[in-house]
């Protein structure tokens, strides 16, 4: 894949994690569920032996189901997508929704976890200097997922200075499921959304 959605914070041990709620417009507001949506800051990159991909533009959408961190990506694009090879690709989700976990860490320098479970995706490119091809590839991660570091909107640390909690996916691991002799056995992917609640709401990880 592509989803060029982490999320690294794989590395947190199980005594850094706490009891998680996603809470509305402050750290101390009103516990939060209904719908999400994620905007791709910068571009996304699906990196591989053979072959990366770029995409400009990349947009989530799904639910927070449960305050205490549960929910799911009904929905995931991308677009303006190309290879270093010339040429121009699709990436499609497959098999949504998929399922997100989201856990408050202490002691980092990002909020919680991110975790989207039985991720797939497929890139089809065309126009390239080696041709046309298409790759499927599903997170690496225990449930085929990818996780990203989360980060709370006041957080001095988030990637990118816009004020909104943001889900950083960095060199997530991809497996290599179907496709033509131009995919790599595996790839990874990297992308950087701002996350939020109903109406542009801000969402904060909190214990």
């Amino acid at each position: 894949m592509a989803f060029s959605v982490a999320l690294c914070a794989l590395a947190v041990s199980a005594a850094a994690a706490s009891a998680t709620t996603i809470r509305e417009g402050s750290a101390t507001g009103s516990p939060y569920t209904g719908s999400v949506s994620g905007s791709q800051l910068g571009s996304s990159t699906f990196e591989s032996t053979f072959v990366d991909v770029t995409c400009t533009g990349s947009s989530l959408a799904g639910n927070v189901t449960d305050s205490s961190g549960t929910g799911n990506i009904s929905s995931a694009s991308w677009s303006g997508c190309t290879t270093n090879l010339g040429g121009t690709c699709t990436v499609t989700a497959n098999n949504l929704s998929w399922p997100v976990t989201v856990a408050k860490v202490n002691g980092q320098s990002w909020d919680g976890t991110f975790k989207v479970s039985s991720v797939s995706a497929t890139v089809a490119c065309s126009g390239t200097s080696v041709g046309s091809f298409s790759c499927t590839y599903r997170g690496s991660g225990n449930g085929d997922s990818v996780t990203g570091d989360a980060y709370n909107p006041d957080n001095a640390n988030r990637p990118n200075s816009t004020s909104d909690a943001q889900v950083n996916f960095v060199d997530e691991g991809l497996s290599r499921t179907g496709g033509s002799f131009s995919c790599s056995n595996s790839a990874t992917w990297t992308a950087l959304y701002k996350i939020n609640g109903a109406s542009n709401a801000d969402l904060w990880i909190t214990a």
